[in-house]
This record gives structure tokens, C-alpha cells and sequence, in this order.
């Protein structure tokens, strides 16, 4: 049985090339692809577990440490507050 495939391969070289570019060929592609899918899901699991960034800001119009012993002032009224990139008063 052996003797018949080795007999066959030496028969015709110009097959037997096409035959192993093509299951070369097919065999990276699929590879690529799983390493693509690989790649991507692990992207997608490291942005879902990732701490979610505060957006919102206070900026106070006396820093705690400023205040005066009397409590008139307290609670320190804002300046504005910030929202996804504005400023709303």
C-alpha cells in the first residue's frame, strides 16, 4: 500500500505541489482565523472586567481644608460639575 502512494506522489510532482499548497493554504487560513477569534475574545473579556473610569467631577469653590471654624459655610457649594465633558452650573 505504500509502495502505491509513493508510486503515485513521484507519478505526477506538479499535483502533489498543488495538493500541499492547497492543504497548506487552507490550514492557515482556518489557524488565522481561530487566532483572530482567540485574539478578540480575549480584548472583549479584559475591557469587561476593567474598572469603569468616573466621569463625573465636583469642583468645590473652597477646598475643605479652607474652611472656618464656623459651620455657616458647610457644605461647600459647587462651581460646576462634569458630565461626560461639560459644564453644567
Amino acid at each position: 500500500m505504500r509502495s502505491y502512494a509513493v508510486r503515485d506522489l513521484v507519478r505526477n510532482p506538479r499535483r502533489t505541489l498543488a495538493t500541499l499548497a492547497g492543504v497548506t493554504l487552507g490550514v492557515g487560513l482556518f489557524s488565522g482565523v481561530l487566532f483572530f477569534i482567540d485574539g478578540s475574545g480575549a480584548s472583549m473579556t479584559r475591557r469587561a472586567i476593567a474598572p469603569v473610569a468616573i466621569d463625573v467631577q465636583r469642583v468645590l469653590s473652597s477646598p475643605l481644608g479652607r474652611a472656618s471654624a464656623s459651620n455657616s459655610d458647610w457644605p461647600p457649594t459647587a462651581r460646576s460639575t462634569r458630565v461626560s465633558g461639560r459644564a453644567w452650573s
